[in-house]
């Protein structure tokens, strides 16, 4: 789904406070700049100035641990999932780097569990 392009176009067309606006058009530009990391990432890109490591914090960089071979940390994994109407239906928070192929099941099931019906479609990263 080309959520993206949708939360785009909502957020310059729906009615609401020139403040909401202004932070729509905000989040949008931070949104848009993740996308284009993203598909650098994907591209096989390793080093991407200025990356984006945090929503929250824009300013952020990732920890630089170790002297003879440098890690880079990133803190805890956090995963929602949510109702159409936008609603957080679960949340976990995974400490330390959690195996991406175990995540999804048994979130899903969480999910399944809480609303009783299986969701019309997924957004991954």
């Amino acid at each position: 789904m080309p959520a993206l392009d949708a939360f785009g176009t909502y957020a310059t067309l729906l009615a609401m406070s020139e403040k909401q606006r202004e932070d729509a058009v905000k989040l949008l530009s931070v949104l848009t700049v993740l996308d284009t990391q993203t598909q650098q990432k994907l591209a096989g890109e390793r080093h991407i100035e200025h990356r984006l490591v945090s929503l929250d914090d824009l300013d952020a960089r990732p920890i630089q641990k170790g002297k003879s071979h440098p890690k880079t940390e990133f803190g805890t994994t956090l995963q929602m999932t949510f109702n159409r109407q936008g609603f957080m239906i679960t949340t976990e928070n995974f400490i330390g780097k959690p195996n991406d192929k175990t995540l999804y099941g048994p979130t899903l099931d969480l999910f399944v569990q809480r609303m009783n019906a299986y969701p019309g479609g997924a957004v991954t990263d």
